[in-house]
């Protein structure tokens, strides 16, 4: 995600949000990420009402416990098994010889049958919430 991308998402997401379209005061922490901070950014979120509290990047597991105790695990559990699918001999190729890229059923197969520890099996199926 670089300035623009972070511009499209205050833009089509946070500016769309309950009470953005009517420009109520709101609040955004972010960690420290670079695109976050930027002056047209912040510019952006200004113009919105929107107030920006930047977390320290020694303080994200204390104050962003999600991303320690989802986050983290559920990134670990599709790391391994891209790994698995990477290395897996039985596989299609596109006209150039290159491996085709995993289909988006395939992906949400993979993350709904993986009963990634803490999170449960069909975390990524929005019908089993």
């Amino acid at each position: 995600m670089d300035e623009g991308g972070m511009k499209l998402w205050i833009d089509k997401v946070w500016s769309r949000r309950p009470g953005g379209l009517l420009k109520k005061p709101a609040l955004l922490v972010w960690d420290q990420f670079r695109a976050q901070r930027t002056e047209l950014v912040k510019r952006k979120v200004g113009q919105l009402k929107t107030h920006l509290a930047v977390i320290p990047g020694s303080l994200t597991s204390q104050l962003q416990p999600l991303d320690v105790s989802i986050n983290k695990p559920f990134k670990g559990f599709m790391r391994e098994e891209w790994n698995k699918w990477m290395q897996a001999s039985d596989f299609e190729v596109t006209l150039s010889g290159r491996r085709k890229r995993p289909t988006i059923t395939q992906r949400l197969q993979t993350c709904s049958e993986g009963g990634v520890e803490g999170l449960g099996r069909g975390s990524c199926d929005p019908r089993a919430q």
